[in-house]
């Protein structure tokens, strides 16, 4: 084998001239379309349908399907071919004018009289030679496109094309449709058909006018081969174990989707009495579903891979044939408006699925074909999907055939249409195994699409044609606010944006979004760009949660902005598993005994509650003696909450030395660590409180020494009515209510709190509570009164 690498006379372009190109090889592509619209699909049945009706067209329809499709096979020995060329254009060039040149004949051929087999055998040979000439170029065409377009943007750049030449077929093809059904409401169908064709050409010119300015480039490095040599090069895609499985499952899948063929458009006109009108309404809906998602599959097909996103495409074809399996028999000569609703509409649906098979069944070949020899891998992949899209048809269309003499028409189409369903369920089983650098799983992907909502696609549309930094943080925060996961790397990159306040939004918004892959650009931030980090990231890295991010958040500890300390602090709380990092823990304990810092502090107190650290008693002892009340209400939740009984004491001294808010919280904290000697300290507490919150904790702390936390809780959130009728269960036992409880509710009602408390006869344990006037201590009586009366009345039961 030779390798050339001697210089083109070609320079090679730059990117500006490559992205010139590319748009002329769209206008190219929408022409060729609407050549292949107007001379192909519905219209080429429609006449066939007219010059053989009835069971004859069948095998035609096949033949004229089937054949262009064997002839791919070309597509292996043009892609060797067209590799051992020292640029694109110039091997792609003759063929392509001819492939224009042998429709012409179509064009004229409804306006000669001829029998209908002549007519019919001049298509086919027509069709069939235009189809060997235009595969011998088609993966060379095909490689220059991907040879300019980098691999990161494919998805978008097949999207955008796809949408337009969608587009244009369809408008074209609409307009075709007008164009025979006027000749046929004249009786002048051929000449209707003829005018359509020429059309047609007319476009493949105005394509080919297109192609001609269109900037060529060389190639890296042309090969020439000897017949052995390109033997061994044809099979060398085949050989390659990873790629057999593309070419396995795309080779049942392309049959699942070709199989049918022309059978639909066959199936529209035969027995749902559809014109070329209506059928090109249905390509209409078709393709402004398929534009519709096209930017949307051809963005998600670049972030997860083509395999998932197939996945998903797979089991929506799996649906698309449904309505027309719905559709009725329709007897007379006119569609019905069932039948008419049914499958326009439908079809929106069926295009927008369909869009993310056409972008992703191609892009899946590239992605996964070796770069160093991809023209061969791509002939070898178009060849292999366009034996098999000669195959099917055929295959179609003798079903249908043998078909009919079992059933009625309309039931043989049914038979076709149902085994298609079948073979596209098959088809999926052999997209599992593939391999796609890249692509994520199935699940993720899955995950992500659930979460796209109208409003988040709108909101990533406003971000990315946002002209200002506030335009750009609103989207930015409307993004975040939809959970919308599939922007993560947009978000990520925004963490470069030289706006700090779109940097800012942009950390905030990964972290409601929680996705891992967000982590290492975070840390990138801390680490190399400490100045600029704010605190926004280093929340976004507690809310992700990831156990990678604690050492650059313990370093962050020393940052000399007490506002990164504090949210260092919270982000190494939120950090599940953080409590198993010896060195997570001993710097939150370090913070949590430096008086230096109060808010350091009591941030890492808060931390070491959330974390259920153990062993700390002698670090929140200290904090419950600082002199500031934050540091003590924080020591004092950590106390109760983790139930440190060892810190009793230290709430008892911090009682005796300290006389404002925090207090409550202390108090409370002693009622779960301490014991019933603690009850007047509690209620000194209480009966000093000015605010109803600090009061009600300190009886929540006294509930919690008797037994009664849980009632005197749901009491004390009510009020009113609601409270009394509470009040009168709990002191109602069995049914009942006793003297003692009887005088304590008559008191209560006249506001006499004191005496109320007092006619419950609580005990000598509980005697303190007669001793303070305390607001609502009536209702920790109650609950008393009532967990001891009915604790007597179980016991006595038994």
């Amino acid at each position: 084998m030779e390798d050339q690498s001697a210089e083109s006379n070609y320079p090679r372009p730059d990117r500006l001239e490559n992205l010139r190109t590319l748009r002329v090889a769209n206008l190219d592509g929408s022409f060729a379309t609407a050549f292949a619209t107007l001379i192909g699909g519905g219209f080429i049945v429609g006449y066939i349908k007219t010059v053989a009706p009835g069971k004859g067209a069948d095998l035609w329809i096949g033949l004229i399907t089937s054949l262009p499709g064997f002839l791919g096979l070309i597509q292996i020995p043009g892609a060797i071919w067209g590799r051992s060329f020292p640029n694109y254009k110039g091997f792609i060039r003759i063929p392509a004018f001819i492939w224009r040149m042998l429709h012409i004949p179509i064009a004229i051929l409804p306006l000669l009289a001829l029998t209908a087999d002549i007519k019919l055998g001049i298509i086919l040979g027509c069709v069939s030679l235009a189809a060997a000439i235009i595969n011998i170029v088609n993966p060379i065409y095909n490689d220059w496109l991907a040879e300019m377009i980098p691999g990161n943007s494919r998805g978008v750049f097949f999207a955008n094309r796809n949408a337009l030449m969608v587009a244009v077929g369809a408008s074209v093809g609409l307009l075709g449709g007008y164009i025979v059904k006027k000749f046929q409401d004249i009786g002048m169908t051929s000449q209707g058909y003829s005018a359509v064709f020429s059309f047609a050409v007319v476009c493949a010119f105005t394509s080919w006018f297109f192609f001609s300015q269109m900037h060529d480039i060389p190639r890296a490095e042309p090969v020439k081969q000897n017949v052995k040599e390109a033997i061994k090069a044809f099979a060398v895609p085949f050989s390659d174990k990873d790629f057999r499985r593309v070419l396995l499952f795309l080779s049942i899948f392309i049959w699942g989707q070709a199989m049918a063929g022309n059978l639909w458009a066959a199936f529209a006109f035969e027995s749902l009495k559809f014109n070329q009108l209506q059928l090109q309404f249905c390509a209409i809906m078709h393709a402004a579903g398929n534009i519709s998602m096209s930017k949307l599959w051809g963005y998600l097909a670049d972030k997860y891979g083509n395999k998932p996103l197939l996945m998903v495409g797979g089991f929506g074809m799996l649906l698309s044939p449904l309505a027309w399996l719905l559709a009725r028999d329709t007897p007379g000569d006119q569609a019905t408006t069932f039948n008419l609703v049914l499958l326009i509409s439908s079809h929106f649906l069926m295009g927008a699925n369909w869009s993310s098979v056409a972008i992703c069944q191609f892009n899946l070949l590239l992605s996964t074909a070796k770069p160093s020899n991809r023209a061969t891998y791509i002939g070898a992949g178009l060849a292999t999907q366009s034996f098999i899209s000669g195959v099917a048809p055929m295959v179609g269309a003798i079903l249908l055939a043998e078909g009919r003499g079992f059933f009625t028409g309309f039931l043989a189409y049914h038979a076709v249409f149902w085994t298609t369903i079948g073979i596209r369920m098959i088809a999926l089983f052999f997209l599992a195994p593939i391999r796609e650098e890249g692509s994520t799983s199935i699940r993720e992907t899955i995950r992500a699409l659930k979460g796209v909502t109208p409003q988040g696609m709108r909101a990533m549309k406003r971000y990315t044609e946002s002209d200002s930094a506030i335009k750009r943080e609103s989207a930015i925060e409307k993004i975040a606010g939809q959970k919308l996961s599939l922007a993560t790397s947009e978000m990520i990159d925004a963490l470069h944006d030289p706006s700090p306040r779109v940097r800012r939004q942009a950390a905030a918004a990964l972290g409601r979004l929680g996705d891992p892959a967000a982590v290492p650009e975070l840390l990138h931030q801390l680490e190399l760009h400490p100045d600029l980090v704010e605190e926004e990231t280093v929340h976004a890295l507690g809310e992700i949660g990831d156990m990678s991010a604690i050492p650059e958040l313990t370093k962050l500890l020393q940052s000399p902005i007490p506002l990164l300390r504090r949210a260092s602090l919270r982000a190494i709380a939120k950090i599940p598993g953080a409590a198993k990092s010896e060195e997570a823990i001993q710097s939150l304990i370090a913070s949590a005994e430096d008086t230096r810092d109060p808010d350091l502090r009591r941030s890492a107190l808060q931390a070491l509650r959330y974390l259920d650290v153990p062993n700390i008693a002698s670090t929140v002892s200290h904090a419950l003696q600082d002199r500031h009340p934050s540091v003590r209400i924080a020591a004092a939740e950590a106390s109760a909450e983790l139930e440190i009984a060892d810190t009793a004491d230290a709430c008892r001294a911090s009682l005796a030395l300290y006389d404002d808010e925090a207090c409550a919280e202390v108090a409370y904290a002693l009622g779960v660590n301490g014991n019933l000697d603690d009850v007047p300290r509690i209620l000194a507490v209480a009966q000093t409180c000015v605010s109803m919150i600090t009061r009600r904790r300190c009886l929540l702390g006294l509930a919690r020494i008797y037994g009664v936390e849980k009632s005197l809780y749901k009491a004390l959130m009510s009020s009113g009515m609601e409270r009394d009728k509470l009040l009168i269960s709990f002191l109602t036992v069995s049914g009942k209510k006793s003297r003692a409880a009887t005088k304590a509710l008559e008191a209560h009602s006249r506001e006499d709190e004191d005496t109320a408390v007092r006619e419950l006869n609580l005990g000598k344990d509980a005697e303190a509570l007669t001793l303070f006037h305390v607001e609502e201590l009536f209702v920790l009586a109650a609950c008393i009164y009532a967990d001891r009366m009915n604790k007597r009345a179980a016991k006595g039961k038994e």
